[in-house]
Formats: structure tokens, sequence, C-alpha cells
């Protein structure tokens, strides 16, 4: 990533990286990211600019985050006169972040990002384009690299901001930074050339924002120790961005290959993901959260307990991951999934504490479910074939408290129902869920893993009476 460029070169380089990346695009048409600081402001004017040259169409998003007052609303007003004068369409948007941040749980800067990019892909939706580009330049990168150092990141922070990536929580959304080799100071230059009036965020001088820290205290001191210090930085990303491109690769040969996806998680197989380097099994976990649309980073600390989790964890047990993605271990499973994932819809469930009263034969629509039971006659003893007596009182609900079951081949011992369960590896969030059929007072049958499983008193045999039923699900 070349830094040399002189700011009196930026207008031809601006021109070069704009064109360099509308090029790589399937369709010229882009929304443009814009909030009237200096950077963002040569982005537009340039696109406005050489758009009929480029044959290429812009539309511009101008988001007020409700942080900084009138402040705020003006900065959107200015970016939408300009943009109509220089015949460019302009969406303005408002948000409360302070509210969204609090009822998401998020620190303001975080809130404030998701609720952009948020605006941002709606509008690209909205507009029918595939791209946003934003105005990041190579101080933002240097900025952001260090902060990332501080933190304790890993190679992905490092790496820093990548020119083109899918936009953070719309993975179908390509995120393009065309300035990214860009310096501030290119961009101040374009902008007075230009006879720009860049808006000035007071917000950018408070130092109690560590960003602002980073920019006005601490760089500057890094740089008495070494003048090349931005330079150094860059290429740390640089090479960081080239690992990271090796282990994202093979972390999305590994998801395509071996995981299963379902709605609102990923079903990753625990001895083959143990089987890959930890460096890998890291990013597989970190796509894993991001192909889910998690809102928050990552976090080392939470890699490392979900790796430990892996390796030595037992039974069934949940890590968070971020603030709306958790691990769950399910014996053999590794399951990242959101907190808002609904159960599976491949097997028949009933609402926990749900009784159906049955008269047999017949077909019972199950509650909540596209799914119904059907008990019919049969003629034989076949297994999951199940003898019911006449005069029976017969229902289907779901596990109590102190429930027993004798399944066939005990000889009539009966074993805790929990226990059972925990034998046959039964997910915790479905152990409440399982169908019972149960047969005056007593558990009859339960169905799992496909099939039913028969109590001993209720296994037909060839003494049995001719009261002998099939149980069958249909959907």
């Amino acid at each position: 990533m070349s830094q040399e460029l002189h700011p009196k070169e930026g207008k031809v380089a601006l021109k070069a990286k704009l064109a360099e990346h509308l090029e790589a695009l399937p369709s010229k048409r882009v929304v443009l990211a814009v909030s009237g600081g200096a950077d963002s402001l040569a982005l537009m004017h340039a696109c406005a600019r050489w758009r009929l040259e480029w044959s290429a169409e812009f539309v511009v998003g101008s988001l007020d985050h409700g942080l900084r007052g009138q402040a705020g609303q003006e900065d959107c007003e200015a970016v939408r006169q300009l943009a109509t004068k220089w015949g460019l369409p302009c969406t303005v948007g408002t948000v409360d972040t302070r509210s969204y941040a609090k009822l998401a749980r998020l620190n303001l800067e975080d809130a404030a990002r998701e609720l952009r990019y948020n605006f941002l892909a709606n509008l690209a939706q909205e507009q029918e384009v595939s791209a946003i580009f934003t105005a990041h330049h190579a101080d933002d990168q240097v900025e952001t690299v260090l902060g990332h150092f501080l933190r304790g990141s890993g190679i992905r922070g490092l790496a820093g901001m990548r020119e083109r990536q899918a936009l953070a929580g719309h993975p179908n959304i390509l995120h393009v930074r065309p300035l990214l080799n860009l310096r501030r100071a290119q961009l101040i230059e374009y902008c007075a050339r230009a006879g720009l009036r860049p808006r000035e965020d007071a917000t950018n001088a408070d130092l109690r924002r560590t960003r602002n820290r980073l920019r006005h205290y601490t760089l500057p001191l890094l740089r008495r120790y070494n003048p090349q210090l931005d330079a150094t930085i860059l290429r740390l990303a640089s090479v960081a961005a080239e690992a990271e491109d090796y282990l994202q690769s093979q972390a999305e040969s590994f998801l395509h290959s071996e995981c299963q996806q379902r709605d609102g998680g990923i079903e990753i197989p625990r001895a083959q993901f143990l089987s890959q380097h930890r460096a890998l099994q890291s990013v597989i976990l970190r796509d894993a959260v991001f192909a889910l649309g998690g809102r928050q980073a990552l976090y080392q600390a939470a890699l490392k307990q979900a790796q430990h989790l892996a390796e030595h964890g037992a039974g069934e047990k949940i890590q968070r991951l971020t603030g709306d993605i958790r691990l769950r271990l399910a014996y053999e499973i590794l399951i990242i999934e959101r907190e808002d994932a609904p159960l599976p819809d491949d097997l028949p469930l009933l609402p926990a504490g749900h009784q159906i009263a049955l008269r047999i034969p017949g077909s019972f629509p199950l509650p909540e479910s596209a799914w119904s039971l059907v008990i019919e006659s049969a003629a034989t003893e076949d297994r999951g074939n199940i003898h019911l007596p006449e005069s029976a009182q017969i229902s289907l609900c779901t596990r109590q408290t102190g429930d027993r079951f004798a399944p066939a081949g005990m000889k009539g011992q009966s074993k805790s129902l929990k226990r059972w369960l925990i034998d046959r590896k039964v997910p915790r969030q479905l152990r409440m869920r399982l169908p019972l059929l149960i047969v005056d007072g007593a558990i009859a049958a339960i169905h799992w893993h496909g099939r039913w499983h028969i109590g001993e008193q209720f296994h037909p045999t060839k003494g049995s009476p001719a009261s002998i039923y099939q149980l069958r699900w249909l959907r």
C-alpha cells in the first residue's frame, strides 16, 4: 500500500482509484456514504465530477445519528443541498443512537456504526444497488490498526479495514473503501483546490473518545520514536491481510464442506473442528458469527473460551460469543446460533406443558406445527408398532418433573426420563418439547431420532391382543 503520493497528486490518485473500483463492479450504480467531512465531500465531488466519463450512477446517503443536535441536522442538510446542486439523488435519514444503544446493549460507537450500515444497506436495496462506497482513508487505517493492537487484536484486527469486503451485517452488499490508499492531507488538498468547504464535526476534538486520543495524542508521540510510523503500521496491515486472506479461504471451504446451516444457526461437527489448526478454528468461529449477522466483533477472550469448550466440554454447554450470538455444545456438535434462533422444524414438537387427548384410531394435528400424529390399526408386531389396551385413556403430552420410563428390553425396570433423554443426547432445549404418548398415566412411547421408542409393557409380542397400532407422523 503505497503512501508516497504528494497532496497535490490527490486529484489524479483519487480519480484513478475510483475508476479502478468502479470497473471491478458488476454494475456502475453505487451508494455514496457522505457525512460532509473533507474525506466524504471529496468522494462525492469526484464521483459527481467524473460520473459521465465513467457512465456511472451515484446515490448519496447521509445519516444524522442524533448525537450532535442541530449541528448533525445541518451537516445532513448541507450534504443534501450539495448533492442536489451536483445532480446526485440524496436520501437523508435520522436515528436515535442513544436509545438504540441502550436497547441493543451496545456502546455508542458500535450502535452508531450498526445504524449507519443498516441505513446504507436499506438505501442500497431500495435503489437496487449492490455496492456502497465509504470515504475511509489511510490515516483512518493507521488509527484503526493501532486501536486494534492496543485492544489485543488477532490477525484479522491487525489487517485493519479492507478495500473490498461484505458490508458488516449485510453479506450480500459489497462495502468498498476506494480512498483507503490516500492520505487525509491529499483529500483536504483536493477539497481546497476544488473550493469545497468541509463540515467540521466538533466531536472529532473530544479527547474522551479513544480514536481522538489516538489521533491527537498517541500517534504524534509515537512518531517521535519512529517518523515512519504510519508507513510501518500500514505495512503491518498489509502483511496481516495476506495471512488473513489465506485463513479466510480455508475457513470458507470448511464451512461449506463440513457444516450445515439452518435457520438462525450453523452446526459444526466437533471432531472435524478440533482437527483444524487453532488459528483456523478462530477464523471459522468468526465467519460463522458474521454469516449469522452478528452485530459485534468476536474478541480474543471469547474465542479462547469457545476453543476450550470445544476441546474439553462434555454433554451440553452454552457460551455467549457476542451480544446476540452464542455457542452451544450439543455433545459432538458445535452449534453457533442467534439468541432468537427458532427450534428446528424438521421434527414434531409440542409446546411445553401441552396435552392432547386422543381417541384411536385417528389423526391429530399438533398445535403451532405442520405435523400431525396418525394412529391406525396394524396387523403385525413390527418394530415401532404399539399395543394399546382397549378402553385406555390415551393422550399426547410433554415431559413433567419426576417422569419415569420403562423402555423395551429393561424387563419392566424404569429409569428417570431425564436420564433417558440425556443418555440419548437429546438437546436441552428440545427435552421439554418432545411428544410423549401417555397411556393410563404411564409413558408408552417417546418419539426421538426419527422413530418411536416403545415402553416395555406396550411392546407388542406374539401373545399380544389384537389391539396393535402403528404410529406415524405426517406433515
